[in-house]
């Protein structure tokens, strides 16, 4: 079997096949809570808030990377803390304030505070809007038991933050560089219903750097019923984009990726629909740390006639995008046992000489493959990889040698005589994920 060195596959394991989640909702617990108990440093916090307020109650965003009211954050990257507070003021039928504070002699102060008649912080994200190189505040808004509809930028200009906002329906979104500005940018992705169509959404500053502008959308696959995850990353060598993995009403996944062309145009890549919908839970990663994400597209290994093709080990190839071609160009393989949670890297090479079968009992057994013959067929065993648990790999496992051993369970090999593999090519290329 031709070898290949794949040693960055080792470092990646946790990271390429993943259940991957964007979003889950809070306990809806913030009108109840009290302000928090700090301490130290950030004990003014509390009572600059409660001198500005005469009382208030936290407001929690219910989604995103930052679930507190509280939130602490270097914006202008000075090596200094600021902090940005979401609450209500008691005693005010007004909605949910947002103030951002920050030291002044050890002393918290307010800079500057806003007011949303919203009822509920969708959630909270930093980037870079107009390119001064400090973090402006965003804060999507909603309301109680329907989507979020709004998204405001609270933005630093010349030393004084200013509010702008975008009404636009949203179920997720992220912030990057996807224009070739040298600006972030937001980007905001909704499901579609029986009114309206699945789309995406770029929003960006307008050129005077004043306000934020709905800049372009396009449409999405509305055969998503939820996305699971959603990645920026790299999708070229100078091309940052989406990720977006979705499920689909059969549990089926689709993967679409999307960037921009310009300084506004959002752009989709489907693969043609089919090519990038796969049963198994697996995700786009970066699995060679190139900084460039690979996009996973799955197959089955070759079978003769007499063969259950269901019996076929999964075989994935692993692309990148060519945006130029509008195509995806394969990188490097790996057969999958998605089960017990491993995979035997491959080459380009792989699915033309070898094929490989699972078993009942939870073994995968690589064979040759003999196109030499008038019907290609199934060639000669070569090694098995099986699973144990520790009872089993103490009384049946005859014949096989250990792997690796994790959690309870026993990876093992056994190579058949005269096959020309070595225990090292195999432990080179087996491993967990």
């Amino acid at each position: 079997m031709k070898k290949i060195h794949l040693l960055y596959f080792g470092v990646l394991a946790l990271s390429v096949l993943l259940l991957c989640g964007c979003s889950f909702n809070a306990m809806s617990v913030a009108d109840v809570m009290r302000p928090p108990s700090v301490t130290g440093n950030k004990a003014g916090i509390h009572e600059c808030l409660n001198e500005s307020t005469g009382g208030y109650t936290l407001k929690y965003p219910k989604s995103g990377e930052y679930r507190t009211a509280i939130i602490m954050k270097d914006l202008n990257f000075d090596g200094t803390e600021e902090c940005v507070a979401l609450y209500k003021p008691q005693n005010t039928a007004s909605g949910i304030c947002v103030s951002i504070l920050s030291l002044d002699s050890d002393k918290w102060k307010i800079d500057s505070s806003f007011t949303d008649t919203s009822f509920e912080a969708d959630r909270v994200l930093f980037a870079d809007l107009n390119g001064d190189g400090c973090d402006d505040v965003i804060v999507g808004w909603g309301n109680y038991g329907v989507l979020p509809s709004k998204i405001s930028a609270y933005v630093n200009i010349e030393g004084t933050y200013r509010e702008t906002s975008v009404e636009q329906p949203y179920n997720e979104c992220i912030c990057g560089r996807f224009t070739d500005s040298k600006f972030d940018n937001i980007m905001l992705f909704t499901l579609g219903s029986s009114d309206t169509a699945a789309k995406a959404s770029l929003i960006t500053m307008n050129d005077q750097k004043s306000e934020i502008k709905l800049a372009s959308d396009t449409e999405i696959n509305s055969e998503v019923v939820s996305f699971d995850s959603i990645i920026y990353s790299h999708i070229t060598k100078d091309k940052y984009g989406a990720v977006v993995e979705g499920i689909l009403a059969d549990g089926r996944r689709l993967t679409q990726i999307l960037y921009c062309e310009g300084k506004s145009t959002i752009h989709l890549f489907s693969g043609g629909g089919t090519k990038l919908l796969r049963n198994e839970n697996i995700c786009c990663a970066d699995i060679d740390l190139d900084g460039i994400i690979e996009i996973p597209v799955k197959s089955k290994l070759k079978t003769g006639e007499d063969e259950n093709k269901s019996d076929t080990a999964d075989f994935i190839e692993w692309n990148v995008l060519n945006t130029d071609k509008e195509k995806l160009i394969s990188k490097s393989y790996a057969v999958c046992d998605f089960e017990n949670r491993y995979m035997y890297t491959a080459d380009e090479t792989f699915s033309e000489n070898f094929t490989v079968r699972k078993s009942d009992n939870g073994e995968l057994m690589f064979y040759k493959w003999d196109s030499k013959t008038y019907v290609p067929k199934t060639g000669e065993l070569l090694f098995t990889i099986k699973v144990f648990n520790e009872q089993q790999w103490s009384f049946d496992s005859e014949g096989y040698s250990q792997l690796i051993s994790e959690n309870g369970m026993c990876y093992a090999y056994k190579i058949e005589n005269d096959s020309g593999i070595t225990a090292d090519e195999i432990k080179e290329h087996f491993i967990l994920f």
